[in-house]
């Protein structure tokens, strides 16, 4: 799954924003710290050990839109917003004779 950190202004260095998403050998917090402390190497900055209060980590979804082919929902075509999925899946049901649903899903 993929999130976005949100590290807020400290003494050091100004605002900051990533996306990340873990692997087998680190959380997506470690990436997260991994990411920062490389932006501050950048800057001439030490590396920290935490990262500073206030930082938040927001979940990101995809919007799915599945389609009903006779005995199981499929998976037709992803959307990166539910306004978008609305847009899409609107097409899909005045060209096809079927159901068709949205459902929000981990990125």
């Amino acid at each position: 799954m993929k999130y976005t950190v949100t590290v807020p202004p400290t003494k050091e260095q100004g605002s900051y924003k990533t996306t990340v998403t873990g692997s087998s050998t680190q959380t997506y917090r470690q990436e997260a710290l991994q990411d920062y402390n490389s932006c501050r190497a950048h800057d001439g900055l030490q590396a920290i050990t935490r990262m500073p209060a206030g930082t938040t980590y927001t979940p990101m979804y995809e919007y799915e839109i599945q389609g009903w082919y006779g005995d199981s929902w499929e998976m037709v075509t992803t959307e990166g917003t539910r306004k978008e999925a609305k847009e899409q899946i609107k097409c899909y049901r005045e060209n096809e004779q079927r159901a068709f649903r949205i459902v929000r899903v981990p990125a």
